[in-house]
């Protein structure tokens, strides 16, 4: 049903062309408010979290932002508990976290065009992300935190060009929304410069060890990013 209703709401916004009137737009709005409410009914957390994101998405492409951003929070809270219901088997729990990390690169991804919210902070479902993955220690660590934490930090240099690379129609994001804003650029930096701290404690714990699970790919971008950093 979430799929039939979520179909319904992208149907709406193509069929006015981008453009709602007032009753497409209630609707649409209808349609999230459902998906958003029927979703925590659903068992499997793994399957909650995908369709959450999938629901931001259609919310955000009919251009309703309060939407995206609760159900993105609804998807960061979901987190730490992606693993509750799962057996500690470790084949198991790399899956989980292999279908984690999927996730969170969508989210990445989306929120590259995701405007911040002026109330609670440009860079508070970002903030959330970083708080839900601490709850939580890794079978892969400490792979699975450098790749999450490497497209985190790419994220934030994102922010910080004048023009996205991509957009969402009719949606201001944060290279609009933000512009010429100096604060907004002190705190990427900050942040950049608190996730290099963080990555490179994490090469630290694999000194000694053979870098072939995560490629030389990645040591050579983290180490560029750090330099370009300081």
């Amino acid at each position: 049903l979430v799929y039939c209703v979520l179909h319904l709401a992208a149907k709406a916004i193509q069929f006015m062309k981008g453009k709602h009137n007032k009753k497409t737009l209630h609707f649409s709005q209808a349609c999230l408010s459902y998906c958003h409410i029927t979703i925590p009914s659903i068992e499997d957390v793994e399957l909650q979290m995908k369709l959450f994101l999938l629901s931001a998405n259609v919310a955000l492409l009919n251009g309703l932002i309060s939407e995206a951003d609760g159900l993105i929070k609804a998807f960061i809270n979901l987190i730490p508990d992606i693993f509750q219901m799962t057996e500690n088997i470790q084949e198991i729990m790399i899956k989980k976290e292999e279908s984690l990390e999927s996730m969170l690169n969508s989210l990445m991804g989306f929120m590259v065009v995701l405007p911040g919210n002026p109330e609670t902070g440009a860079f508070h479902l970002f903030n959330g992300v970083m708080n839900a993955l601490q709850q939580h220690q890794t079978v892969q660590e400490p792979y699975f935190k450098l790749r999450v934490l490497g497209n985190m930090m790419a994220v934030l240099w994102t922010f910080m060009q004048e023009k996205l690379p991509y957009h969402i129609a009719r949606v201001d994001s944060n290279d609009r929304v933000y512009t010429g804003d100096e604060e907004f650029i002190k705190t990427c930096k900050e942040m950049i410069s608190s996730l290099v701290e963080e990555i490179m404690v994490l090469f630290q714990e694999l000194e000694g060890k053979r870098f072939t699970d995560i490629g030389n790919k990645y040591e050579m971008f983290y180490a560029s990013l750090f330099c370009a950093n300081k």
